[in-house]
């Protein structure tokens, strides 16, 4: 999104919250590095005045883009979410394991919640316990679902995310 964008983004996002009476706490901006490395400054001056308005941000697929550590704690980031390739990668290698507990590790210790993104499988999900993973998501848990099927989803017990 180029910065001229953005900076229409904020009052667009102020009239649907007002519009709508959501509550902006319960809203969650979902971004990519890119978005956030183009200019970075720029996104930075955005997401806090966004961040003013009450709403909460994810960072989606974390390590395959343009993140800079150096920007990662200044984004105010409520959520990481993990790039599938690393959680599929898991298997393969205790190197490919350390990368994933590494990015673990740095988001806890900014006070950033840590979502795995594509876990499809009971080892990967064993090893994202053992890791103290949070969250997930992927064909383990439920393939993409319409809105009919949600009411389905939610009536059938799924395996413990614990």
């Amino acid at each position: 999104m180029s910065p001229s964008k953005l900076t229409k983004f904020v009052p667009q996002i102020r009239q649907i919250i007002d519009e709508t009476g959501a509550n902006p706490a319960t809203v969650t901006l979902e971004i990519t590095e890119s978005v956030t490395m183009g200019d970075a400054e720029h996104a930075i001056r955005v997401l806090s005045q966004l961040r003013e308005i009450g709403m909460r941000f994810s960072i989606d697929d974390f390590g395959t883009g343009y993140s800079s550590l150096s920007y990662l704690h200044r984004l105010l980031l409520d959520i990481l979410k993990i790039h599938r390739s690393f959680i599929a990668a898991m298997d393969q290698s205790s190197e490919n394991l350390s990368i994933v507990r590494t990015i673990m590790r740095l988001a806890k210790d900014l006070g950033i919640d840590v979502v795995a993104g594509g876990t499809e499988t009971i080892v990967q999900l064993d090893h994202l316990s053992a890791l103290g993973r949070e969250f997930g998501q992927g064909y383990y848990f439920s393939r993409p679902i319409d809105a009919a099927g949600i009411r389905q989803f939610l009536l059938v017990p799924r395996p413990s995310l614990a």
